[in-house]
């Protein structure tokens, strides 16, 4: 829910390929920290706070670029 709430405040919608590196980053800093351990234990916590929190930002991204790319045919315009 805190994802979608800043997804909110937001003027414009995010791009694809921002999301795209933006979890592509996360999740690759999980797998290190995981398989180093020492760090992972401590850090882990907040890196899936992190990662959830992105994940809702931009699953909310994504539905709200769905509704707003449905539209009425151009013949339709004007039309009573």
């Amino acid at each position: 829910m805190v994802g979608a709430a800043l997804l909110q405040q937001q003027a414009n919608l995010p791009g694809w390929p921002s999301a795209q590196g933006v979890v592509l980053v996360l999740l690759a800093l999980a797998v290190v920290l995981h398989q180093r351990g020492r760090l992972g234990g401590k850090l882990m916590p907040v890196l899936m706070l992190c990662l959830a929190l992105v994940a809702g930002f931009y699953w909310a991204a994504w539905r709200a670029d769905l509704r707003l790319a449905e539209e009425l045919p151009r013949a339709w315009e004007g039309r009573d």
